[in-house]
């Protein structure tokens, strides 16, 4: 029998697919741009840090809302992956503070029974076993992210073509991801085009890109800790197009993060989504959500087209090939900066024993 009803496949157009709940202060960003591959009735919630102490406090508040607005499938399957917060925790406390974080968080949850008993504190150890790819890919995030702090301070009458700049260090043979690449692109355009914007609102990209490159409160006169915390605002977008290879444990399913940091919910998961059917063991394709910003401006519209010729694919690579590419990257970026900015970067990297991972 004909319902009427009629199954709607969004397309790239429908994104970025993001809202806010005014009641927890909390962006959900789907992250992939559906297909017919896509099993739509699962959904896999990446949670952040702060989401985690969010939950932890207001357990009941948060798993309603995620129930409500994931849940309507008749099938409806939803999981929360906490592996950022559980990353974050690792890299920014002793092991004793971590594990009393996370394991509050299951306290917390407990009776939805969401996870089994020990849950967190598993994650926790597969973390801390990955240790070596979790700090190489946290020293290539501390280069990228001190190399754009650079170009963003300089004055773009002074400091020449900034985003050219950017665009030919990714380039080089060095690690490339593609988030910060679009979004550092796009900040770097907004500093020489302040009049940059999205298409359907007054707000400016260059507002969200300076609280992104200020230093907040607890920051202030720790460059690492900077490093560390815009890092960390990073990483969900790194992870989420691993969660469907199946041989990371992945499955098809709708990915959401959620966060509630302002810049990265109103401007940087709207900057980009992800496409490609969810085949087996393939990696999603980065989609720029050019469509988004208000292009009327010819100067706007060259830069973009700058930023999308100048994208370049992700490399497979093995373990001596990661390490000569993180090194050169230490190097470029070195001779990139400034000797406060050199200083800093050399100080965090130690910190955080970058440099022992590259024996």
């Amino acid at each position: 029998m004909d319902t009427g009803q009629r199954h709607i496949l969004l397309n790239v157009e429908a994104f970025p697919a993001t809202f806010r709940d005014v009641d927890l202060g909390v962006y959900f960003i789907e992250c992939k741009v559906p297909d017919y591959s896509m099993d739509v009735a699962k959904t896999q919630v990446l949670l952040d840090n702060n989401l985690l102490g969010i939950t932890t406090r207001n357990p009941d508040a948060v798993i309603q809302k995620i129930s409500w607005y994931f849940g309507q499938h008749p099938q409806a399957d939803i999981s929360l992956n906490p592996a950022v917060a559980a990353t974050e925790q690792y890299l920014s406390n002793d092991w004793d503070n971590a594990k009393t974080h996370l394991e509050a968080f299951e306290k917390a949850v407990a009776k939805f029974r969401i996870f089994e008993a020990g849950h967190m504190l598993n994650l926790l150890r597969t973390v801390a076993g990955k240790e070596a790819d979790t700090m190489q890919q946290v020293g290539i995030l501390f280069c990228y992210l001190t190399v754009l702090k650079h170009l963003y301070a300089e004055k773009p009458e002074k400091g020449g073509d900034l985003l050219n700049t950017w665009v030919e260090l990714f380039r080089q043979d060095i690690p490339r991801i593609q988030t910060i690449y679009m979004f550092g692109s796009l900040f770097l355009l907004s500093r020489m085009q302040r009049q940059l914007r999205f298409a359907r609102q007054e707000s400016l990209i260059a507002e969200y890109a300076d609280k992104f490159m200020a230093l907040r409160k607890k920051e202030k006169g720790d460059f690492t800790r900077w490093l560390r915390n815009r890092a960390c605002d990073i990483l969900p977008f790194i992870l989420a197009p691993t969660l469907s290879i199946e041989k990371y444990g992945g499955y098809s399913s709708r990915v959401v993060i959620a966060t509630n940091d302002e810049v990265v919910g109103e401007c940087i998961g709207r900057l980009f989504a992800w496409g490609g059917e969810q085949q087996k063991n393939d990696r999603w394709t980065l989609v720029p959500m050019f469509h988004v910003l208000d292009q009327r401006d010819e100067r706007v519209c060259q830069g973009i087209e700058q930023i999308y010729q100048g994208i370049a694919s992700e490399r497979a690579s093995n373990d001596e090939e990661k390490k000569l590419r993180l090194r050169n990257l230490i190097q470029i970026s070195m001779e990139m900066v400034g000797v406060d900015l050199r200083a800093h970067l050399h100080q965090a990297l130690s910190a955080y024993r970058i440099y022992d991972m590259l024996v």
